[in-house]
Formats: structure tokens, C-alpha cells, sequence
């Protein structure tokens, strides 16, 4: 759906004319627009997931081959609507209460760090405030420093002594379950400074086949 008809545009971040969005809830069922910037503009569809957490913490999911079938209509004069970015709808029933897990555990997240690190991000702003984030251990209104937070928490929990796996994990194997089978949710933004990203895991991955 590429704006630019002479150079190409990298499709690993998700963008206006669509890109590596990473939406679990993009599934069979729902109904996805996109704007197109061109005449003759293509479409391409990829990167499909037998199993994805809300996230994909580790950059990864459970990537798999897939014979996609799909109808395409165009439909004119309605990408201005939406603010000329990619929507995604539905109107069959239960397409996400099919995603919700039915036992969970969940870990609650809230914008904190051990003084002394700074998260890559914000490495810039600490240099040029005299490094004044750096012995903070508590960030005002950060998301990304809450969801980390949560995983962190996350991987602890299956880690630990009291895993809910049937036998502790290792640290790199509770991130790779993390990234496929928890899903991370914002759960509060009013109650500054510390916004609350809950992480939840279906209970059912530890289950038999």
C-alpha cells in the first residue's frame, strides 16, 4: 500500500501503509484496512503465528508457513475516516473471547529500575540532564519501564520456587514462553506516577496435548 512509488519502504515496522504490526487478535474472522497511497499498489500478507503473545516480548513468536486466503475489496474515499493508518473490525461473534485464556496467572508491573540503570531509551535524555534518571528507582508515567517490570516479574515467577510449570524454568526459557504464551495489557493510566501493565499467562500451555 506504499506511499512511495520509487523507493522502498522497510516492512518490519509496523507504518502507515500496514508493515509488521504483530496483532494477535488479527485472526481468521476479523477484517483489516488499509489505506493506499498509490494507484496500482500492491498487497503482500507474512509473518503468520501458530502462537504470539501480546507483545512478542522476545522478538519472536511460534513462526510458521500458511496458505492464506483472503477476499480484497476496495473501498473509496474512506481511509481520511480512520485517519489514513491501518483499522482492523470484526462482526463475527466470539473472535476474541476465543483468545481468553480460561486460568491465567498474571504479574502486575509499575515504571520502576534499579538505580543506576537507565534503559536504552532514555539514554539521551540522561545524558543530557546531567544524568539525573540514572540513580532514579522509580520512573513517573513510563509504560515501556512498567511492562518491563511485569515481565521481569514474569520470568521470576516461572523461575522460581513456586512456578506454575511442572518444573521450574530457566530465566531464557520463561522469556521464550513469555513471548508466545503471555499477553501484555495496560491496565491503568490515571493513577500517576506509576501506570500498571499487567502480564498474563494461559495456564493451559503447561497442560498435556
Amino acid at each position: 500500500m506504499g506511499r512511495e512509488k520509487d523507493r522502498c519502504l522497510r516492512t518490519i515496522p509496523p507504518r502507515e501503509n500496514g508493515g509488521n504490526t504483530d496483532v494477535k487478535q488479527m485472526v481468521k474472522g476479523t477484517t483489516l484496512l488499509f489505506p493506499c497511497f498509490i494507484d496500482g499498489c500492491g498487497l503482500s500478507i507474512g509473518d503468520v503465528h501458530w502462537a504470539q503473545g501480546d507483545g512478542e516480548v522476545s522478538g519472536t513468536a511460534i513462526e510458521m508457513n500458511a496458505v492464506v486466503t483472503v477476499k480484497v475489496d476496495v473501498r473509496k474515499h474512506q481511509a481520511a475516516a480512520f485517519g489514513n493508518w491501518p483499522r482492523f473490525e470484526s462482526t463475527v461473534a466470539g473472535v476474541l473471547k476465543d483468545l481468553d485464556p480460561e486460568h491465567f496467572v498474571a504479574t502486575m508491573g509499575i515504571p520502576v529500575k534499579p538505580a543506576g540503570v537507565v534503559m536504552a531509551p532514555e539514554l539521551w535524555i540522561d545524558v543530557n540532564s546531567n544524568h539525573l534518571l540514572r540513580p532514579l528507582r522509580n520512573e513517573s508515567e513510563d509504560v515501556t519501564l512498567a511492562a518491563r517490570d511485569a515481565l521481569l516479574k514474569m520470568i521470576a515467577l516461572l523461575a522460581g520456587p513456586t512456578s506454575p510449570a511442572p518444573t521450574p524454568l530457566t530465566a531464557e526459557q520463561a522469556y521464550l514462553l513469555c513471548s508466545v504464551a503471555c499477553d501484555l495489557h495496560i491496565s491503568n493510566l490515571v493513577d500517576v506516577p506509576n501506570y500498571v501493565v499487567s502480564n498474563f499467562l494461559q495456564l493451559d500451555v503447561f497442560e498435556p496435548p
